[in-house]
């Protein structure tokens, strides 16, 4: 009697083995698809996200330079008008110590009056002296306002001073002078302001 046999045989055994390798190997392949696109599209992201920043690092970048342009310029117009300013004070004070200027302050003195003292810095200047009469001062500021680099003409101060004038009869006689001081501001734009006039009493 015939025996039927239902074992694979070897070579069945051997492409069962084969086709379930080549189904791992398929799985294996489709999943390491996968996770290299995944891979890929997130490199893809990324280098989208770091062209975008810098990109935008370039506009900043632009507009830093924009700005450090414009402030360059702003530091050159100051370091000019610096210069002006300092030229211009030195202007100022070779015309305080210019012998012109001495000279016509020393001409419009009145009768009666003497000055003692010069002195200034740039833009202005200062007169000291003494005279007899109030309007004797009054009369030099009209004087003074007429020279063309002089802009205003202030009183800074005025009083009395007793001196003695000699004696009479065997008694002193005493008279007073005024010691008075008077601030000239130089031109600077041409323009002419008001002047202050003598103040105070006798």
């Amino acid at each position: 009697m015939n025996h039927l046999d239902l074992l694979p045989t070897c070579g069945q055994r051997l492409r069962a083995a084969y086709l379930r390798l080549a189904r791992a190997m398929a799985v294996f392949s489709f999943a390491g698809l996968v996770i290299a696109g995944g891979l890929i599209l997130s490199g893809e992201r990324a280098l989208t996200a770091r062209a975008s920043r810098v990109k935008a690092a370039g506009v900043i970048s632009h507009a830093m330079q924009e700005d450090l342009r414009e402030w360059e310029a702003l530091t050159r117009r100051l370091a000019q008008a610096r210069s002006h300013r300092l030229a211009a004070i030195a202007i100022h004070e070779q015309r305080w110590k210019s012998p012109a200027a001495l000279i016509d302050l020393a001409k419009l003195v009145p009768f009666g009056m003497r000055l003692d003292q010069i002195s200034g810095h740039p833009g202005e200047l200062r007169v000291e002296g003494v005279t007899s009469a109030q309007a004797r001062v009054k009369e030099y500021q009209r004087a003074l306002r007429t020279l063309p680099w002089v802009r205003r003409v202030t009183v800074v101060d005025m009083r009395m001073t007793p001196v003695s004038a000699g004696s009479a009869g065997g008694m002193s006689r005493l008279q007073g002078i005024r010691r008075f001081t008077l601030k000239l501001d130089a031109v600077h734009d041409g323009a002419q302001n008001p002047d202050q006039d003598v103040g105070g009493a006798a």
